[in-house]
């Protein structure tokens, strides 16, 4: 019998960033482990994270997938993202994240990824003008844009740098307060891969 295991992503803070969810993924990597062995009558032969997007961010899960990865290298794994999402950037920065963070390779899946098949002015048509979205949020998009259009060296997009890299400034003194340079937060962002 090979069964997969549904986790969801939830709403759920404590001291620190999501501390209890957290807490709860340790717990059930280690109820599942026996599971992982090659002895187990019933195998566990995958992972299904789901749930909205905005309720947990890809880096939540990094101990929990990559304890995972320790225990059963050919454990397969699906993350479902990029289906609801304040802005398109938000959507497909998750997108980008689970690649990058969760180290997803052969025997992954994202599910539905659809921030990454629609049109930007498809997306803009059907929004009516406004995105309510928490700055945080927004302030990470963009984080993700600047890197993205700087480390892919997309020469089309390289004159808003300079516009967006404000606006993240703005925002990192809304959100944090004090000084903080666009390549601190681009790397405290690119941290997140580490669980600190």
């Amino acid at each position: 019998v090979s069964i997969v295991v549904h986790v969801t992503k939830g709403m759920q803070r404590g001291a620190y960033y999501h501390r209890c969810l957290r807490k709860d993924l340790k717990k059930i990597v280690k109820d599942i482990s026996p599971y992982l062995s090659t002895l187990s009558k019933t195998k566990i032969a995958g992972i299904d994270v789901t749930g909205r997007d905005y309720l947990a961010t890809p880096d939540v899960f990094t101990d929990f997938i990559q304890s995972l990865r320790r225990k059963k290298a050919d454990l397969h794994f699906t993350y479902h993202a990029g289906e609801d999402f304040f802005h398109i950037l938000d959507g497909l920065r998750t997108i980008f994240e689970i690649v990058q963070f969760l180290d997803y390779g052969a025997n992954d899946r994202i599910g539905h990824a659809s921030a990454a098949g629609v049109a930007p002015s498809l997306w803009v048509d059907n929004l009516g003008g406004t995105v309510p979205m928490p700055q945080g949020m927004y302030l990470d998009d963009l984080i993700f844009a600047c890197y993205f259009i700087e480390s892919r060296q997309i020469a089309s997009l390289k004159g808003v740098v300079d516009k967006v890299k404000t606006k993240i400034q703005e925002l990192a003194q809304n959100v944090y307060g004090g000084e903080n340079t666009y390549e601190n937060l681009k790397d405290a962002w690119l941290l997140r891969k580490e669980s600190p």
